[in-house]
């Protein structure tokens, strides 16, 4: 099955001066890819000065590409969840080694 992908914008993104950039998120994959213009002649994406039209617009695009605004929820959802199953494995293993280097068991297994 193919994995959705929507728009989203990051409300706690600090907008440049021309305002918000989109990101794309993809369900079940952690984090976000920020449409900022990587690559050879291409440039950011900009959403609006403000929030509020950079969400309206967000809503809209998501809306051609048949995705609601549910849809975007789940799907937004879905890729911060597999990132925090991802950090909490992370933040075992650092647990782990930090209480073998403690105890002097070889952590360097």
């Amino acid at each position: 099955m193919e994995r959705r992908e929507c728009y989203y914008i990051d409300p706690s993104q600090v907008p440049t001066k021309q305002g918000y950039i989109p990101s794309l998120v993809t369900e079940n994959m952690p984090g976000h890819v920020l449409l900022s213009g990587q690559g050879e002649g291409s440039e950011p994406w900009y959403w609006g000065p403000t929030l509020e039209l950079a969400e309206a617009t967000c809503k809209m695009m998501n809306e051609r590409r048949g995705i609601s605004e549910e849809d975007a929820f789940k799907i937004v959802a879905s890729s911060m969840g597999s990132g925090r199953v991802r950090a909490a494995a992370l933040m075992g293993d650092l647990r782990n080694r930090f209480s073998q280097f403690m105890t002097g068991e070889n952590f360097h297994k």
